[in-house]
């Protein structure tokens, strides 16, 4: 109705204005000609641009519902091809489990097993070498601590292609490596272990005889590792746990960024790890561990054993129940804040690492050690707890909270945790990536075949 309505007043107004033109005097004909067709171009201009426009919307109508129907369609699909499978859900699961089992394989097995190896080695070094002169014994140690790391950090890089070269050779090759790994892995227990005594010894010798002087000491220590961004450096086990990786067991990331050749900046290397940094985290292990002794349960040794057992397990699973959640949270934090997150929970993990080892070594001191069979014990538990650890393949933890660069292994990728604890799940993740390869060269030799 309303189409018809407008073609009939339209075309009454072209009748009046025909009508018009017959009326109107010669001399004002040639205006009123041009009056009628600019009338007549609007007329027309405006119906063509209704016209384009109604054909625009139902272009877009359709257009827009079309998209609707792609979205769904492909939000279907998204769903489809994104949502995990049955075997997927049930790996998932049993990684989870695995990790949940580790967790307590760390503080259950693998950290006793570090803090026998130290207690026996380190009760060893104190009753035969140079006992009568304990100045001398601590200065000859530290020294010999020093010369056996040095060349682990300066000839790394030569080490690891010596060790990559026996690849080609195959049955002796092989029994070469594996010697190298020996010897060099308890070379550096070793030397980690001679180095920590002397200057734990040293300290208690000539520059703290109050405890509180040392708890001081070990606060100034601590902020040390606060101010260089370097308290990660305070984890060690049970905070640390991971698997022997041998294409990268003699090298490590350089801790700085000066322009030297390998052989100097492995040096500088050195000196800031095993004379800095030993002597910060030492002073710090130290402090703290002197002063729990003297201030809580001072007179009840039982219940100071039982207090550093609760005190430090609990903060390790505290902390290993929410290290995700707070990770995750302040990642995206401001930098200070982030920062700041970080060294608090790396001092948490210290003092937690330093409560568990106290108990250990408490443990084995009042319990398990008899006077009079003081030396088979020792000598069994240092070669029991270092062959333990090489067949589990988990010998680089016996460095315990000593050298650092042995650490720094195993955040070679970027974490997504504070510490990261991965022994029975890292060997479900290698059997399922084997198993993956597996599949993919069997299809490919299918295509082959087809």
């Amino acid at each position: 109705m309303r189409g018809d309505f407008d073609d009939s007043t339209t075309k009454e107004r072209e009748d009046s204005l025909q009508n018009i033109e017959e009326t109107i005097p010669q001399e004002d004909i040639s205006s009123f000609r041009i009056f009628k067709y600019i009338h007549d171009r609007r007329k027309s201009s405006a119906a063509s641009n209704l016209w384009s426009n109604r054909l625009l919307e139902e272009e877009n109508s359709i257009s827009a519902t079309e998209n609707e129907k792609t979205d769904e369609e492909n939000s279907e699909d998204y769903e489809l091809l994104h949502r995990p499978s049955k075997e997927e859900i049930r790996r998932r699961f049993i990684y989870n489990i695995l990790h949940s089992i580790d967790v307590l394989l760390s503080i259950l097995l693998f950290s006793p097993l570090v803090a026998i190896y130290w207690y026996c080695t380190w009760s060893l070094i104190d009753d035969y070498f140079y006992k009568e002169s304990p100045k001398i014994s601590n200065f000859l140690s530290w020294i010999l601590g020093l010369s056996i790391l040095f060349p682990g950090y300066v000839f790394q890089r030569d080490l690891q292609n010596l060790y990559e070269y026996l690849n080609n050779f195959e049955t002796i090759g092989y029994m070469l490596q594996v010697t190298m790994r020996v010897v060099y892995i308890y070379a550096i227990t070793i030397g980690v272990i001679l180095e920590w005594r002397s200057v734990w010894n040293l300290m208690d010798i000539y520059l703290f005889e109050s405890w509180k002087i040392s708890f001081v000491f070990a606060i100034l220590c601590i902020m040390f590792f606060c101010v260089t961004k370097s308290t990660h450096q305070l984890i060690n086990t049970p905070f640390i746990l991971y698997m022997d990786d041998y294409d990268l067991f003699f090298t490590t990331e350089s801790k700085h960024q000066l322009p030297f050749p390998n052989y100097s900046k492995y040096g500088v290397d050195f000196l800031f790890s095993e004379i800095v940094e030993c002597i910060a985290l030492v002073g710090g292990w130290r402090g703290i561990e002197v002063a729990y002794d003297n201030s809580i349960f001072a007179q009840n040794e039982h219940m100071s054993i039982a207090g550093s057992f609760l005190i430090s397990h609990s903060i390790y699973l505290f902390i290993a129940v929410v290290q995700t959640f707070i990770f995750r949270k302040f990642s995206r934090a401001k930098f200070l804040t982030r920062i700041a997150a970080e060294d608090l929970i790396y001092i948490l993990m210290f003092f937690s690492a330093v409560l568990s080892w106290k108990f250990y070594w408490d443990v084995v001191d009042n319990f398990i050690l008899e006077e009079k069979m003081e030396f088979p014990l020792l000598l069994l538990g240092h070669g029991a707890a270092f062959t333990v650890a090489l067949a589990l393949k988990v010998s680089a933890i016996l460095v315990g909270p000593g050298t650092s660069y042995l650490k720094d292994i195993e955040y070679i990728e970027p974490p997504q945790t504070y510490f990261q604890i991965n022994y029975l799940s890292n060997i479900f993740k290698h059997h399922l990536e084997k198993e993956l390869e597996e599949n993919s060269e069997s299809r490919l030799g299918s295509q082959d075949i087809i």
